[in-house]
């Protein structure tokens, strides 16, 4: 039985074999997990099999594993991320699936960086709000009864200058200047 130590020699020659030095501990990593779980249902494993294994688990994490989608580890979407065609006697997919995997495969590697940056930034999301909650803050403590229930009415409740005039018995053009010096007061002690 090979020992854990050359188990893990073993997965690091292999690993080398790659040239990516980014994607090295990886690589070991995936190589190590696939032989531990062989040696696990059989204790007795051969260790050729241990090494075909490994690499095949590298092999998949390089070429499947890193891309932007998860990639069904078949031996069809094998033949596809080695440059084949994809077609075979006991395949199970139809030509758009094939297709599918083609592109998903050719399609440009996304960057860590890249895909963090696209993830909204929660600390953004609740300043805003605590913003939006001093705002109102402000708004309550400094307009008179009547300018905050049409201050509410015209932004909170999202009613139009006509609605909120019916609302409160005035007309457009009463609570228009009466909203805009209720802004101006608002902004002026912010």
């Amino acid at each position: 039985m090979i020992s854990n130590e050359d188990l893990i020699n073993m997965c690091r020659k292999l690993a080398h074999k790659y040239n990516r030095p980014n994607d090295f501990d990886d690589l070991v990593s995936e190589g190590s997990i696939v032989c531990l779980e062989l040696r696990a249902e059989d204790p007795e494993v051969h260790p050729a099999k241990l090494y075909r294994e490994a690499n095949r688990a590298m092999h998949d994490y390089i070429n499947l594993g890193l891309q932007p989608v998860s990639i069904p580890k078949s031996w069809t979407a094998r033949d596809v991320a080695r440059g084949g065609s994809g077609e075979s006697d006991n395949q199970s997919y139809s030509e758009t699936g094939i297709d599918w995997l083609r592109n998903i495969m050719s399609s440009d590697h996304v960057s860590y960086d890249d895909f963090i940056s696209s993830i909204p930034d929660h600390a953004e999301e609740y300043e805003k709000a605590d913003y939006e909650n001093y705002v109102v803050s402000v708004c309550e403590k400094v307009l008179s009864e009547r300018e905050l229930k049409l201050f509410k009415m015209r932004f909170w409740q999202d009613m139009t200058l006509d609605e909120v005039a019916d609302v409160v018995g005035s007309t457009k053009q009463a609570i228009d200047q009466q909203i805009a010096r209720s802004i101006e007061k608002v902004c002026n002690n912010l």
